[in-house]
């Protein structure tokens, strides 16, 4: 079964600055409010089979997740994917930028796929990652439009 979360929000900063602080992990944990830290761990440059490491917060567990970057078109789109440990659910996700009268649009589609019986969960799931990601984007826009304005 498949899962579809979508958030967007318009942020008044141009796309250059928006895509350059959302994508950069070493700025994640300053609107992510559950990340604790993200490394890089490829050499080189940021770009696609770039591969990152985060560790967040899950209630009162620690948890961890390697993504690796499947698409990388600045300033325009970044999409990724969970790779690694054997879990229940597969995740990707996809982050599109759209410059809209002088401001960015940023669009975020997390697609969640799982079997029974972990399909049972997906609606808590999908209703968590949504307000999740609702904090998040709200935390990104106070950072850049009035903390870095």
């Amino acid at each position: 079964m498949l899962y579809i979360v979508r958030n967007r929000i318009l942020i008044n900063r141009p796309i250059e600055v928006v895509f350059a602080f959302v994508t950069d992990p070493m700025t994640t944990h300053q609107w992510r409010t559950n990340l604790l830290s993200a490394e890089v761990f490829t050499p080189g440059p940021m770009g696609v089979g770039t591969r990152v490491k985060e560790t967040w917060q899950a209630g009162k567990t620690r948890k961890q997740a390697i993504w690796e970057i499947t698409t990388y078109e600045p300033p325009i789109k970044r999409n990724h994917t969970y790779i690694g440990e054997s879990r229940p659910f597969r995740q990707t996700g996809s982050l599109l930028f759209t410059f809209v009268q002088d401001k960015t649009l940023l669009q975020s589609t997390i697609t969640i796929e799982t079997h029974f019986p972990f399909t049972l969960l997906l609606p808590i799931l999908r209703h968590n990652l949504r307000a999740q990601n609702k904090r998040d984007f709200a935390r990104l826009k106070q950072v850049l439009e009035v903390e870095r304005a």
